[in-house]
């Protein structure tokens, strides 16, 4: 029997989804206010506030010089939990996307290499690749997204 991970896929924008795992989406917000970053890298320009902490607001559609999402269109923002080492503490982070995330089952026989629209950019930031149905989806690397020094 093949083993499968519950995940979430994910509308960022990017000309293919996003899948993250489930249990790293640790809540959904509609609409934040968000505060522009004068430095950083073009797709993590701003941040926001949640539960007294600055968060770094990603836009994955703006990796590889697309136009950004905004929080008009992206209508909710992903905090997402993730460590950067196997003993380090949970850290967060905020992923705007366009529609509400979708439950999905993802097993090892989907795996795909990363389609073309990623292939510039993405790499450093990419944990894998798949195909679900049609849809081609990148699995993002949190830790480094987040914290790309």
């Amino acid at each position: 029997m093949k083993r499968q991970v519950p995940a979430w896929l994910l509308d960022v924008g990017a000309p293919f989804l996003v899948a993250v795992g489930r249990h790293e989406i640790v809540e959904v917000l509609e609409r934040p206010r968000p505060f522009h970053l004068p430095v950083g890298p073009a797709w993590c320009e701003e941040l926001i506030q949640w539960r007294r902490r600055l968060l770094p607001l990603v836009d994955l559609s703006r990796l590889g010089g697309a136009e950004a999402v905004g929080i008009g269109d992206a209508h909710l923002v992903l905090i997402a939990g993730y460590q950067t080492g196997p003993e380090e503490p949970v850290e967060f982070g905020a992923l705007k996307v366009r529609n509400p995330p979708t439950s999905i089952q993802v097993s090892d026989d989907l795996a795909a290499p990363l389609p073309e629209g990623a292939r510039e950019h993405w790499p450093p930031l990419t944990l894998a690749a798949f195909k679900y149905g049609e849809a081609e989806v990148v699995v993002p690397d949190l830790a480094r997204l987040f914290n790309p020094g």
